[in-house]
């Protein structure tokens, strides 16, 4: 605070550091007693440290603070002795290869530094991806310095003496005999996602027929109500039918995220695009789903409904374009009319504008 000027009981002028000391306040003198004394306060039967004795301890407690720093190890940076041909240091190389993930593929362009990959980005001449990406497929790269990856085979033996196991490593010869001998001596079942690459396809047939394996092929997600579908439309069920979205000029979609999670949404994001430019064959997007996703919040309409209204939104629709419109061959069979009939309703069961519900179908 600033500096008050007084005259003292003497007469002569004087400078107070605080109102507390112009006023002699009791508690403020008390403290400037005790300000520098240089040993505990027992005898003054008071709590508390002397600014010495603080010192001492705060100077021996980072005296034992910095035993617990341990420097890392040395490394040393060897050079080349024959620098590989294709490795020019601080130049990237760049390797065309693909990534899949659950139904999704893509080609992918890896960038490396001296052998380490540290970008992975669309290929855009691959026909797919068409040089898009997921999150997931960008966090590859990750998954690539995993510290915990095998490097060489191994084999764990049971310690009698402990309770853990130790790991030991074994050359590729040890570990090709034990395997083939437990392989011809048990019955082997494998346990696969959906093979996409015919490579791997020609390596796990080899491998079944070697052995004898039975092959099992489980999916998080299901898709065999898409295969039946289109077995029934195509005649087919060895894949999935590919959503043409850069085609089709007016795009339904019943609690399907084509543009967020269904199938493969980064080619379909790609497609769905190219449909978007402004002018008179500009696509036309109607949502009907039961949660927010990334397809209804970018749909021209969006119509919400319960997940147990799904089939009503089908049916309903069918009953517009066959028997109302009589848009159909099947227009004409009395067999399909009744089928239909119970869902002439259904858009005012789920609370749709029978306007709105009629100029979707």
């Amino acid at each position: 605070m600033g500096e008050v000027q007084n005259e003292n009981n003497s007469g002569s002028s004087k400078y107070w550091l605080s109102l507390d000391q112009w006023r002699n306040d009791p508690e403020f003198q008390k403290l400037a007693e005790n300000e520098f004394q240089s040993s505990p306060m027992a005898e003054s039967k008071e709590d508390g440290w002397a600014r010495r004795e603080f010192l001492k301890l705060m100077g021996a407690s980072m005296a034992l603070t910095s035993f617990g720093c341990v420097r890392r190890p040395a490394q040393k940076i060897v050079p080349y002795a024959k620098r590989p041909q294709e490795v020019s240091p601080g130049l990237a190389n760049f390797y065309a290869s693909s990534f899949v993930d659950g139904m999704e593929g893509f080609g992918i362009v890896v960038t490396t530094r001296e052998g380490r990959p540290i970008k992975v980005e669309g290929n855009t001449d691959h026909p797919l991806n068409q040089g898009g990406m997921s999150a997931r497929a960008h966090a590859h790269i990750l998954s690539l310095y995993d510290p915990d990856r095998l490097t060489e085979p191994k084999e764990n033996i049971l310690n009698p003496k402990k309770t853990n196991k130790e790991t030991v490593s074994v050359s590729y010869d040890v570990a090709d005999k034990a395997i083939i001998e437990k392989l011809k001596n048990t019955k082997v079942a494998l346990l696969t996602s959906s093979v996409k690459s015919p490579s791997v396809q020609a390596l796990v047939s080899d491998f079944k027929n070697a052995f004898g394996v039975t092959h099992y092929i489980w999916n998080e997600q299901d898709y065999s109500v898409e295969l039946a579908a289109d077995k029934a439309s195509f005649g087919s069920a060895s894949s999935l039918a590919r959503l043409r979205l850069d085609k089709a000029k007016y795009i339904v979609t019943i609690d399907a995220d084509i543009l967020g999670t269904y199938l493969s949404p980064t080619q379909q994001q790609a497609d769905f695009a190219k449909g978007r430019r402004p002018g008179k064959d500009m696509n036309k997007l109607v949502a009907f789903e039961s949660l927010m996703s990334l397809t209804g919040s970018n749909a021209d309409e969006r119509f919400r409904i319960k997940p147990s209204q799904q089939l009503d939104v089908v049916m309903g629709l069918i009953y517009q374009l066959v028997v109302k419109d009589g848009k159909s061959s099947f227009a004409s069979q009395s067999r399909v009319k009744e089928i239909l009939e119970p869902f002439s309703n259904a858009a005012a069961r789920m609370g749709i504008e029978e306007v709105a519900f009629s100029q979707v179908a």
